[in-house]
């Protein structure tokens, strides 16, 4: 059963274990490997039995021939045709110990012609570690037979900038330009730059045709929050300007005021010899002083509020 599970694996894909698609759409015969030296005659029914379980994982339908395998092209063209099938697989298998020797041989239904769709080779390895291996060059191999059995669609993907990301379908494909072979049907295209948006594309591909995706990519904006003064700046700025017009409107008053009388008292003994007044103001330092904090208040302020303003 180890052997059988290879080849299960082979045919599929995918793990032995994954859940099997739900009704295939394509048909493929299948003939089993031949009892030999190395391949004995119940370790074939239990290959045939791997192989089988492998294709349906692929997503065909086996149907399993027993026929003896034909010398010419016609007699494969002729058993495709009476079991109704596009095309046939055939399995080779050798085993030596524990090294595993396996191809699969595909028949095309319409011209007899045979050619090798995958071939894995294991040396002292359990079957495990040749599962892997198979795992990874299979996807290749069942493209191939899809590509073979169904004609397919040529996409040439192209995109502005170069060089971008393409994902078909969910997964990565390589990127711009690039060119792939795809099955008739939906086809989802994603390409992707590190700094631009990633762009999109869906359509229905068509069999034998040819299509040109070519995708721009917008530049990506990064947005940074703009810095602004707190907002007591304009609070301390307005604070300011207030008190320094009323600093500097009360220096003025009081320079103003410097050396005039107090003209309630300047009566009487209150006149010197000169006729001057004997009282009168003496504010000048103090006006000065309040006029230039005030204007230094002024334009403090304007100026907080000039910078306040710029960084809205």
């Amino acid at each position: 059963m180890r052997l059988a599970t290879l080849l299960s694996v082979i045919l599929s894909g995918a793990p032995a274990n994954s859940a099997p698609p739900s009704e295939p759409k394509i048909k493929l015969g299948l003939i089993a490997p031949q009892a030999s030296d190395s391949v004995s005659t119940p370790w074939t029914a239990r290959l045939t039995q791997g192989a089988t379980a492998g294709i349906r994982r692929a997503n065909f339908g086996p149907v399993l021939l027993t026929e003896a395998r034909c010398e010419d092209p016609e007699c494969w063209v002729e058993m495709a045709r009476a079991h109704g099938v596009p095309g046939i697989i055939l399995l080779n298998v050798g085993i030596d110990d524990d090294n595993y020797q396996v191809e699969l041989v595909f028949v095309d239904g319409d011209s007899g012609k045979s050619s090798s769709l995958h071939t894995e080779t294991c040396e002292v390895c359990s079957v495990e570690e040749a599962s892997q291996a198979i795992t990874r060059g299979v996807t290749s191999a069942r493209f191939e037979l899809l590509r073979r059995l169904a004609p397919t669609a040529r996409i040439v993907i192209t995109s502005e900038p170069v060089g971008a990301v393409v994902h078909l379908d969910g997964g990565y494909i390589g990127t711009t330009p690039f060119t792939i072979e795809v099955p008739p049907g939906t086809v989802d295209i994603e390409v992707s730059k590190l700094g631009y948006l990633p762009t999109t594309s869906r359509f229905e591909a068509k069999a034998k045709e040819r299509r040109a995706v070519h995708l721009h990519l917008a530049r990506a904006v990064v947005s940074t929050p703009e810095r602004r003064r707190p907002f007591g700046w304009r609070i301390a700025g307005g604070t300011a300007v207030a008190a320094g017009g009323i600093g500097t409107i009360a220096g003025a008053v009081l320079l103003g005021l410097h050396g005039r009388p107090y003209r309630a008292r300047c009566s009487g003994p209150d006149i010197d010899t000169t006729g001057d007044c004997r009282f009168i103001y003496e504010t000048q330092t103090g006006g000065a002083a309040a006029l230039g904090v005030g204007l230094a208040l002024v334009i403090g302020g304007a100026l907080a509020l000039v910078l306040s303003a710029r960084k809205r």
